[in-house]
């Protein structure tokens, strides 16, 4: 029935029907799950390294629209590292915010549902916890504390009736304590504590004037502005983890530079790890330490940055580094990816760049597994695995290392010894007595 359906480009009403019976069970299945009662041994877990902050183990994540089950993320395995920088690059729609709001716990239900794989965090008391699993109540506990989210848009994320003081006071109530001077235990904090706190944060990612600034309403400040104060009710609670969502958007490259010259300062100052969103290679290249290509909701390759810009494996890392305009494409027509992404409803089995890809290698209907190329960068390509695959059925040349000279032995033949060469004699000068 898939079949017909794609060939067809429409559904029937019986369908739609069938379609919408089973995402109600799915969706009351996995809501009912949500909401019961678990203990913590439910939703903790073990890192499988304790260098690791995160580790996203297997993670699939749906929504249930009308007409089929969208997988925006599709088995996707990654971990960030404690103090590093984790680019995720891709193309709209590939999954990366997905990703993100999947560790946050923001997906919208219950059409968006975390369906399977695990969350592991490795969080500042010690425990691991499974954020997939978690209850939303506990999640309340991590969330802005020791995990924030530097938003996309700062004029849809900040509320435009509120002034910027009252969203950055309210931070510092919920997750923050103030130590009380008669008793010294902590209380909740106090209005003065809060106020005191903001405007520190707002002086500390360089906003002039905090005290006015902290008056004003969003609508009053510029774009550049308005995203500073996003970074800095990021930054209220010092957090493990930040995750910036193309926290460059929509802003001229002078901001540019500033905001990400900002985020490498804060890294600095508070040792922890961010988690960059973004399309922008030039800004992976400035700010990254590891990088993640995804695709169609999955990972297609991984590595450090110097693997990605001077041996990319994929062809759609390659077609990526083509896109981008440079000083030597003036004048010339800017490269463009040829096709379109397949539909995210009813995926392909085989490889999903394979309609776009310029080398058009025919493997059926499998999908290429992600394969070693070092001990750092990973490629799932079916171009790659012949490479490795060619590399290790090639003869093996051993040099012997001996005090004369060898020649190499192939296939296991015995080295042949070059005889040593002659010396000439050399005829000393001898004196003669007259």
């Amino acid at each position: 029935m898939e079949t017909n359906k794609i060939k067809r480009g429409y559904l029937t009403r019986q369908e739609e029907k069938e379609i919408a019976k089973e995402n109600k069970q799915q969706i009351k299945r996995l809501e009912k799950e949500k909401k019961r009662k678990k203990t913590l041994d439910e939703y903790t877990s073990v890192m499988r390294d304790e260098n690791n902050l995160v580790e996203f183990d297997n993670l699939n994540t749906n929504f249930f629209t009308e007409r089929g089950v969208v997988k925006a993320v599709n088995g996707v395995n990654f971990s960030v590292k404690k103090g590093a920088t984790v680019g995720i690059v891709g193309e709209s729609g590939c999954g990366k915010s997905v990703t993100a709001m999947s560790l946050m716990r923001l997906i919208q239900g219950p059409m968006g549902q975390i369906t399977d794989g695990a969350i592991r965090y490795n969080s500042r008391d010690g425990t691991v916890y499974d954020m997939a699993k978690m209850p939303i109540k506990e999640v309340y506990k991590i969330r802005g504390k020791e995990i924030s989210m530097i938003f996309q848009e700062p004029m849809t994320s900040l509320n435009p009736v509120v002034r910027i003081g009252n969203q950055l006071d309210e931070v510092s109530k919920i997750h923050l304590k103030s130590i009380c001077p008669k008793t010294g235990n902590e209380i909740p904090m106090t209005k003065e504590d809060a106020k005191a706190r903001s405007i520190d944060m707002l002086a500390k990612v360089g906003i002039p004037a905090p005290e006015h600034v902290y008056k004003r309403f969003p609508h009053e400040l510029s774009g550049g502005m308005r995203q500073r104060v996003m970074i800095s009710m990021a930054l209220l609670c010092d957090p493990s983890l930040i995750i910036a969502d193309e926290p460059t958007t929509a802003l001229d490259v002078t901001v540019q530079a500033q905001i990400l010259e900002l985020l490498k300062v804060i890294r600095e100052q508070f040792n922890g790890s961010i988690m960059l969103i973004t399309h922008d290679l030039g800004v992976i290249a400035e700010m990254a330490d590891y990088v993640i290509i995804m695709y169609a909701g999955r990972i297609i390759e991984e590595g450090t940055v110097d693997e990605l810009f001077y041996n990319p494996q994929h062809p759609y890392t390659v077609a990526l580094h083509k896109s981008k305009p440079t000083i030597s494409s003036e004048g010339n027509r800017l490269f463009n990816i040829p096709g379109n992404v397949p539909n995210p409803i009813n995926m392909p089995t085989h490889c999903f760049f394979r309609g776009r890809c310029s080398h058009k290698c025919e493997r059926g209907e499998a999908y290429p597994e992600l394969v070693q190329i070092s001990e750092t960068h990973k490629v799932a390509c079916f171009r790659a695995q012949d490479e490795i695959e060619r590399k290790k059925n090639e003869p093996v040349i051993d040099i012997v290392a001996n005090n004369t000279e060898t020649t190499a032995t192939v296939d296991g033949e015995k080295p042949k010894k070059k005889a040593p060469a002659k010396k000439t004699a050399t005829k000393k000068a001898t004196k003669t007595s007259e």
